[in-house]
């Protein structure tokens, strides 16, 4: 590792899909000095060389010709047959110069518990969000994206389903990073409390991995302008713009953290959900009690 990585503050935060790390991330954008990474390891994980892969089922084929749509589209992010997990662990831990932080939001599953490339020099922290919103929104999505309203969850390939439903990953990473020493009192923020007190949430945060935090944050600009400063592969961006993408619409259009909503009841939510989400909510109550408090 050479000086100017060690002079670098570097904070990766590990979250599920659907837990507006993505709005979170947006308004970290604006820290002056900051560069950007966007789910590294998720590409690598969906659309990389050592990608997973569930073919000859309808879903696969659909998102292959998602992709290949995608990949028509001009793209300031960088090429999508670089992401390997090698070369994401070399890019996250190279040099940034003229960065004083860089910000590193990804997916607990999709490392595939490939803990040895876990880049070095890290603050590792953790965003998690009640399952019964998290689970719904993320069944929501697939199906706009698979084009398919009759989607059930159980259905969906590995990576956009992880074999532990992406909280039992988040969780066992959570366990590593504390048992290996990685983070002694890793950092935990729950999405409805960033949502309802997002200046106590994000100060705590900032202060805790040395990110200069004001009040400036808690309001920014609409748009995906600020995406061009990212880090991140050609395929994210360009799917995003399709009719069929959109994942991060909302983020993007954005100008500040909402209220949040109150999670769905177990009669609103849809049957094959529910076994997941009471799977997920023991790993959530677990991480809850030790987030940081409003």
């Amino acid at each position: 590792m050479s000086d100017s990585t060690q002079a670098t503050n570097r904070v990766l935060l590990w979250t599920v899909n659907r837990s507006l790390s993505t709005v979170f991330t947006k308004c970290l954008s604006f820290v002056d000095g900051i560069q950007i990474i966007n789910e590294p390891f998720n590409i690598a994980n969906c659309c990389g060389p050592e990608r997973l892969r569930d073919d000859g089922s309808k879903m696969q084929a659909i998102f292959d010709a998602m992709l290949a749509k995608a990949s028509t589209m001009s793209s300031n992010g960088y090429d999508v047959s670089l992401s390997s997990y090698d070369w994401v662990k070399k890019m996250l831990e190279a040099d940034y110069p003229g960065k004083q932080i860089v910000f590193c939001k990804d997916f607990a599953f999709a490392l595939r518990e490939r803990y040895s490339l876990i880049p070095e020099g890290y603050h590792h922290t953790f965003l998690i969000r009640d399952p019964r919103k998290m689970y719904s929104s993320a069944k929501k999505l697939c199906a706009k994206l698979l084009q398919d309203d009759s989607v059930q969850y159980h259905e969906l390939p590995p990576y956009l389903n992880p074999p532990k439903h992406a909280f039992g990953e988040l969780y066992e990473l959570y366990q590593y990073v504390q048992s290996h020493e990685l983070e002694k009192v890793p950092i935990i923020i729950d999405a409805d409390d960033l949502q309802r007190h997002p200046g106590s949430i994000l100060s705590q945060y900032c202060e805790a991995v040395g990110i200069p935090y004001s009040d400036d944050l808690l309001e920014w600009e609409a748009g995906a302008g600020v995406v061009d400063t990212w880090q991140l592969a050609d395929i994210l961006e360009q799917a995003n713009k399709l009719e069929e993408g959109g994942f991060y619409d909302t983020a993007f259009s954005s100008t500040h953290f909402f209220p949040p909503s109150d999670p769905p009841t177990r009669d609103e939510i849809d049957d094959d959900l529910l076994p997941v989400i009471d799977k997920a909510m023991v790993f959530y109550d677990s991480m809850y009690a030790g987030r940081i408090k409003p």
